[in-house]
């Protein structure tokens, strides 16, 4: 029984070749699986890159994957080349991609919104293909900083009337498990749909949320508000808004356009304060005019100065019942509202009289006398400064990102309807755009590698 536990030199040479064929096999399993691997990664990368640049999907084929490969054959070698002509990006890859991205950020998204307040700005449009699409950015709260971000596209089956845009609204913050609740403001351009007393969307929404902030765009305010001029200057007007009509339909210029204008998105308290310092402007002009001074308006007097047989008293009359109309209708669109209510939030150091609730009021008194927190506050942006309080004195921070949070305008819409042009045209009628917008506008960083963890890596096809 000896012979048989002792392993004879034919068998010991044939364990030694078995083991040998077993480890070339495993060493060449693996040095195929790490290259596929690290060709998912690029596609995933190249995927990003198309999106975030707004192209078509193919370009990754017919552009990127072709100019790479010239660059490897003259800069590096063969092999290299030969390595990279697997990486996946055809038309359709490329676009599975970008769901993939789209949808992992749009997953940390509503993790972040679970776990705090959030503030919403939603409009509609109709795109190249007559589809009525609905648009919606969130800002919320993360790390210390106020965030804003894509909340939603979805293409409107059937009409836009306030109980199927709510009923879009309602759906996504089921489906995505957020509560109504946490939602604190919803901005809106105004339109009757939205803002109707029954059925509009804001209606519907305070039924479930009855302490949400609703807030009418003030740009829109603004537009309605300078909408009713004189008809002598109405033909400039007009042909004002010819020539930015003309801009907005060409996505370069548009964006141009909107960095020339530097239009910055702000809180309310901010945003209040701009249309008070202009209500204040409109009643110095109108005070200049009267007494017949053009200081404020140079290229007019300079006008009426080397045209010296105009009438210089009509132009000045026109002028003068225009300034006088348009502060009649900033009254009517920016009522007084009592802002004043909010000043310990912009400065929680100075005011002593406030309409906050007893214990809010001790906490304010006792973040007052903290003079670390002043230094800080000379330091900080005003979100930033409440946001670092929030663990210290949740009472009052809870009330002050309430009112910080709510947007003034919906601007950010209408920034991605812009983009929505440029990826949605006429040669790409059929895309569904949402996955597209969400990687290109998106401030949250998708998880390549996670991603690339859940996929069986392929060789290109």
């Amino acid at each position: 029984s000896d012979h048989l536990r002792k392993p004879t030199p034919k068998l010991r040479k044939y364990d030694e070749e078995k083991k040998g064929e077993y480890i070339k096999q495993t060493t060449f399993f693996k040095s195929s699986l790490i290259p596929n691997e690290k060709l998912l990664k690029a596609s995933y990368l190249v995927a990003l890159r198309v999106a975030c640049t707004k192209k078509a999907h193919m370009i990754a084929e017919d552009l990127i994957l072709p100019s790479a490969v010239d660059m490897c054959k003259t800069v590096l070698d063969k092999e290299c080349t030969a390595k990279l002509k697997g990486v996946p990006l055809s038309d359709n890859t490329i676009g599975r991609r970008i769901e993939d991205i789209a949808g992992d950020i749009k997953a940390q998204l509503i993790d972040r919104l679970k776990e705090g307040y959030f503030a919403i700005q939603l409009d509609d449009s109709t795109d190249v293909a007559n589809l009525a699409q609905l648009l919606a950015f969130v800002r919320y709260c993360w790390e210390g900083e106020i965030i804003e971000d894509l909340f939603l596209c979805y293409p409107m089956p059937c009409r836009t009337s306030g109980e199927e845009v709510f009923k879009v609204l309602h759906n996504f913050l089921s489906q995505s498990g957020l509560s109504r609740d946490r939602c604190i403001g919803i901005c809106t351009d105004g339109a009757a749909s939205i803002t109707g007393k029954h059925s509009g969307v804001v209606a519907c929404v305070k039924k479930e949320a009855p302490n949400i902030t609703a807030t009418h765009c003030m740009i829109h305010r603004q537009s309605l508000a300078a909408k009713n001029t004189t008809q002598s200057l109405s033909e400039v007007w007009s042909g004002c808004i010819k020539v930015i009509n003309l801009i907005k339909t060409r996505p370069v210029y548009a964006h141009t356009f909107a960095i020339l204008c530097k239009i910055v998105d702000s809180n309310i308290l901010r945003s209040h304060d701009k249309i008070a310092a202009f209500k204040k402007k409109l009643s110095i002009w109108k005070t200049r005019i009267n007494k017949k001074v053009l200081d404020k308006f140079p290229i007019l007097d300079d006008y009426i100065c080397n045209n010296l047989l105009i009438n210089a008293d009509l132009i000045i009359c026109d002028v003068e019942q225009h300034l006088q109309s348009l502060a009649d209708h900033f009254d009517e669109y920016f009522l007084n509202d009592n802002i004043a209510n909010f000043d310990w939030v912009r400065s929680p150091f100075d005011v002593e009289l406030t309409d906050l609730a007893e214990c809010e009021q001790e906490e304010l008194a006792e973040l007052s006398w903290d003079r670390s927190l002043q230094n800080k506050f000379k330091q900080q942006s005003l979100s930033s400064f409440w946001l670092s309080v929030a663990s210290e004195y949740p009472l009052i921070f809870d009330k002050a990102v309430k009112i910080l949070l709510p947007f003034a305008t919906t601007y950010l819409c209408e920034t991605a309807f812009s983009a929505f042009t440029n990826m949605k045209s006429k040669c790409r009628s059929r895309l569904a755009v949402e996955s597209d917008l969400r990687v290109s506008l998106s401030k949250v960083a998708p998880r390549i590698d996670s991603l690339c963890k859940s996929k069986q890596a392929h060789p290109s096809h």
